[in-house]
């Protein structure tokens, strides 16, 4: 039903990355999942 209202208001399925926010939480110490590791 989430996908229905997506698609019906237009917006996309795509993620936008920060990597200046991705790298700050990192540098705070969060500990990042792997597909955060294979992105980096």
């Amino acid at each position: 039903m989430i996908k229905i209202r997506l698609k019906a208001c237009g917006r996309k399925q795509q993620t936008r990355l920060i990597y200046s926010a991705i790298v700050h939480f990192l540098e705070l110490g969060a500990q990042p999942t792997e597909t955060v590791h294979g992105i980096l």
